[in-house]
This record gives structure tokens, sequence and C-alpha cells, in this order.
């Protein structure tokens, strides 16, 4: 698998993910409210802070931006 089809299934496989732990209830697919950026932010906050150096070793390297967006198709719709 490349490393492009393997980056497009984080989406998919990070909303089943917070299905089963429970925490879907929290996004209803309504518009972001500021809680849901703060909630987005400290996400990708956590990826980097415990993540960062295999986040950049490893292809594809994900900037910020890219890894927040991810995280707000994969919670949001």
């Amino acid at each position: 698998m490349s490393a492009t089809e393997r980056a497009s299934g984080l989406a998919p496989w990070l909303k089943q993910f917070i299905r089963q732990i429970g925490l879907a209830a929290l996004w209803n697919g309504a518009e972001a409210t500021e809680q849901d950026s703060n909630l987005l932010d400290a996400l990708t906050d956590d990826v980097f802070a415990y993540m960062g150096r295999p986040v950049q070793q490893h292809l594809p390297v994900f900037s910020r931006a890219e890894m927040r967006q991810m995280y707000e198709e994969a919670l949001l719709g």
C-alpha cells in the first residue's frame, strides 16, 4: 500500500475509532464551534508532542495544518 493510500485511510479510520470510543456524539455535523476548533488544535498538538519525531521521519511528512485538516475531516465531516 502506498503512502498516499495509507494517508487517505486515516480519516475513515479515525472516524470509526471516535465512534468506537463513544465520542461521536460530540460532533453532529453542524458548523464547527470554537470548542471544536480548540479540540482539533489540542489533538494536533498532541500528535506533534508525542509523535513529532516519527511524524517528521516517515513519508509522507505532514504539516500541522495538514494533520489538523485530517482531524477536521474525520471528526466534523
